[in-house]
């Protein structure tokens, strides 16, 4: 069975707490990604996802560049409740979490921030059982 650690990428991209919605828009369309844990001072605070950003990207559908709620601060919008999960978790822990808690993204950190696993890393994972066994 594998762990987060064999599944999780590792040495995530974050966004400050101070950032503003449009640094974090950038981020995620820059990298191609959908979660974003949220630090301040270096710390894991929370976790950014596109589902929080969908009011401002309704926004900008209809007043476009203009729209000043890009120049919120991020912590306007991020989950504050925030779980992670050691890198040694069993993937079965890290499903359930996702499944129960109806996230996409669990922060992986020991003393600090070191990964973030997905639920596409899991469903990867999942597929990748399914196919070996046949």
């Amino acid at each position: 069975m594998k762990t987060l650690r064999d599944l999780m990428s590792a040495d995530p991209i974050t966004v400050d707490y101070t950032a503003t919605v449009k640094d974090a828009l950038e981020l995620m369309q820059a990298h191609r990604i959908r979660h974003l844990p949220v630090v301040k001072g270096g710390e894991l605070v929370a976790m950014l996802s596109d589902r929080d950003l969908r009011p401002v990207k309704r926004t900008l559908e209809i007043e476009g560049d203009a729209a000043r709620m890009l120049y919120d601060p991020v912590s306007w919008y991020c989950s504050e409740t925030l779980f992670g999960m050691d890198p040694d978790t069993p993937a079965t822990t890290a499903i359930r979490t996702l499944r129960d808690f109806r996230v996409g993204a669990i922060p992986v950190w020991t003393h600090e921030l070191v990964g973030i696993v997905t639920a596409e890393d899991l469903l990867d994972y999942l597929l990748e059982i399914l196919e070996a066994t046949g």
